[in-house]
């Protein structure tokens, strides 16, 4: 991506209250890099697997051979976008247990217009620009209740979040070399 270009992660969630970013070098070609991100099974990222199934103390399964996108999109994030360069995915939590409105025509616009007390936005996009593949969380809790219970919530998985994206972009990189 140029420099100075906003990405559509920026453009879907301008602001955050809290934020990851890891990348990697990676040995491959710009589109071929977002069809493996899109595909990736949990056979290549067996710490990632492990955390989740501890997290839910055994109660989800995550099939080898399972895709890890599949599982994420079965849960409240949906794609936002999508490029050869960009996947976007945006989640959204209502602490209130109120619907949460479609996201319209335009995903993107959609999602970064979402607001009110009590929901919890979060958004995940893998880029790639050249040999490097990164990935950047943005989280942004809205109203008091929210920012106070997800600053806990961070406070408690912030370490196995990193550990889980690193995973990720690791495991995406070993499907590469294997293919190639």
């Amino acid at each position: 991506m140029a420099e100075n270009t906003p990405t559509v992660l920026e453009q879907a969630m301008p602001d955050w209250k809290h934020r990851e970013v890891h990348q990697i070098r990676i040995p491959a070609t710009d589109a071929n890099v977002m069809d493996v991100v899109e595909q990736l099974t949990w056979n290549r990222v067996p710490v990632f697997r492990g955390i989740l199934r501890m997290a839910g103390l055994g109660t989800r399964r995550y099939p080898a051979d399972g895709r890890v996108l599949t599982a994420l999109l079965s849960g409240p994030y949906t794609v936002l976008y999508r490029s050869p360069a960009e996947l976007v995915i945006g989640g959204v939590v209502s602490l209130r247990q109120r619907e949460i409105p479609a996201l319209g025509d335009d995903a993107v616009s959609g999602f970064r217009s979402l607001r009110g007390p009590g929901l919890v936005k979060a958004a995940i996009n893998f880029s790639v620009d050249g040999q490097t593949l990164s990935t950047e969380t943005r989280v942004l809790p809205l109203g008091r209740r929210a920012r106070l219970l997800f600053q806990l919530y961070w406070l408690v998985i912030r370490a196995g979040s990193g550990i889980i994206r690193r995973s990720w972009l690791r495991g995406v990189r070993a499907e590469i070399k294997a293919g190639a």
